[in-house]
């Protein structure tokens, strides 16, 4: 998911030669958040807004 600040600052430094990369939250696969995943309409609703399709792992 694009962050239109983190857009604006790519394209205002660019010039400059730096790179602006940015971190999102997202879940994290833990015991605590494993029974939110065994709601299928959840899990694709989540997994469908993360770019690689997947939960992070700590």
């Amino acid at each position: 998911m694009k962050s239109a600040f983190f857009c604006s600052q790519a394209a205002e430094w660019a010039s400059d030669r730096i790179n602006v990369n940015a971190i999102a939250p997202t879940f994290i696969k833990t015991p605590l958040t494993e029974p939110m995943f065994e709601d299928p309409a959840f899990k694709e609703e989540v997994l469908n807004r993360i770019p690689l399709g997947r939960l992070a792992k700590p």
